[in-house]
């Protein structure tokens, strides 16, 4: 009859209102994780922006500190060579001067014995 139709029909727009509230209330909360989600996804591409931005500037450091140490390798061995070639050189020098020593003490051996003669002569004239 049309009453009992009326009355279903009263109890389903009913349910029809509180799913369409429900509906709304689980489409605002869909928006809002999705939202969450997105403003959560921008932040970590920022993130990631900085690291790759960071770890590019630590490789031009490492490229930097790596062409330091080439010349510090470099200007060490250019310092050994020339420390080698200085001790070559003062050995060479103390050669020198202990052979022109010796002539020394053998020039001065020679010098002694001719005043010897000298002396030598005179008395005898």
């Amino acid at each position: 009859d049309a009453e009992t139709q009326l009355v279903e029909a009263r109890s389903l727009h009913s349910d029809l209102t509180v799913e369409n509230v429900k509906c709304k209330a689980a489409e605002k909360a869909a928006r809002q994780v999705a939202e969450n989600a997105e403003n959560e996804l921008v932040q970590r591409a920022e993130q990631l922006r900085r690291l790759e931005e960071h770890g590019k500037e630590l490789q031009s450091t490492i490229r930097e500190r790596d062409a330091q140490m080439k010349d510090l390798v470099t200007s060490k061995t250019q310092t050994e060579k020339q420390r080698d070639k200085m001790s070559t050189a003062l050995s060479d020098i103390n050669k020198t001067f202990a052979a022109k020593d010796e002539d020394r003490r053998e020039l001065k051996a020679k010098l002694a014995e001719a005043q010897k003669q000298v002396e030598s002569l005179k008395d005898s004239n």
